[in-house]
């Protein structure tokens, strides 16, 4: 004996009926079973248990997933260390940045330091070399000075080979006169052959060609005549003196034949004028009459 019963659920019927106990007990699971097999396929993560068709994979939002839908483990790129992801390296970067700051700041310092000692060690050897050139100018203007002086060494030895005798007027402190022996045969006189007055730079050279006019009118000259010579500071002045002219003007300036107005040599750059006039005062005795 059976009869239907309302389902409360739509779809559903229930059978009721004497049967046998297992019967009761599949009539009990029957509606359980059509319940699964009716369920929507849409709800998620679900599907008919009679349905054995593959699962097709579910998007990704990175595509990193397998068939079956589950993700798949990423693997590690080649670069990251062993434990190191993207995150680990942003945090571990972070932490070496502050320990790598003062390295890098040292270095700029370092090569600001190299650089300005290479600079001064340039200019250093600028310098050294410019001190080198000016030692051996100077080298070569000492030699320059050592052969004038040995030019008028060897200029005064001659004069002194023509008057041997040299003497410092007591009147006079500043001047040198040089003797000659007269030529007279029998008459081993001297004359003064030279009369030479040095004087400083500062002196007044007005007072000083006074001075020594005056000291050539006291000299024994052979024919009032005589040689004069007035080394003011560097500067060799050579005259004539004539002692038969008015006073003032006995002493005549005189030069090498091309320069007869020019009696004025410096030391340093007339050395071979002053040395010509020293050999030709030596070979004359006296200048010549005016």
């Amino acid at each position: 004996m059976s009869f239907m019963l309302g389902n409360p659920i739509e779809g559903f019927q229930w059978t009721v009926g004497k049967s046998h106990p297992e019967t009761k007990v599949r009539q009990k699971q029957a509606p359980q079973m059509r319940l699964f097999e009716r369920a929507p396929a849409s709800i998620s993560g679900t599907r008919n248990i009679h349905d054995h068709s593959s699962i097709p994979a579910k998007a990704s939002p990175n595509g990193h997933c397998n068939e079956q839908g589950r993700p798949v483990k990423r693997k590690r790129e080649d670069w990251a260390g062993p434990g190191l992801g993207h995150r680990d390296n942003d945090r571990i970067s972070k932490l070496v940045e502050p320990c790598q700051q003062p390295s890098q700041e040292s270095y700029v310092a370092k090569h600001a330091e190299s650089s300005r000692l290479e600079k001064e060690n340039s200019q250093l050897q600028v310098a050294h070399a410019a001190l080198v050139e000016e030692k051996a100018q100077m080298d070569r203007r000492c030699r320059d000075a050592d052969a004038r002086i040995g030019h008028f060494r060897d200029a005064i030895q001659k004069v002194r080979d023509v008057a041997p005798e040299q003497s410092r007027n007591d009147n006079y402190a500043d001047f040198i006169i040089l003797r000659i022996q007269r030529r007279f045969p029998g008459d081993r006189g001297v004359i003064d052959h030279t009369v030479a007055e040095a004087k400083r730079t500062s002196d007044p050279l007005g007072a000083s060609l006074e001075q020594l006019e005056n000291a050539l009118e006291h000299a024994n000259t052979e024919f009032k005549r005589c040689w004069a010579i007035m080394i003011h500071g560097y500067t060799f002045k050579f005259y004539e003196y004539h002692g038969n002219l008015p006073a003032h003007a006995r002493l005549i300036p005189w030069g090498p034949p091309n320069q007869a107005q020019q009696n004025s040599f410096h030391a340093r750059n007339d050395s071979l004028a002053i040395d010509w006039m020293l050999r030709h005062m030596a070979q004359n005795d006296t200048p010549p009459a005016r």
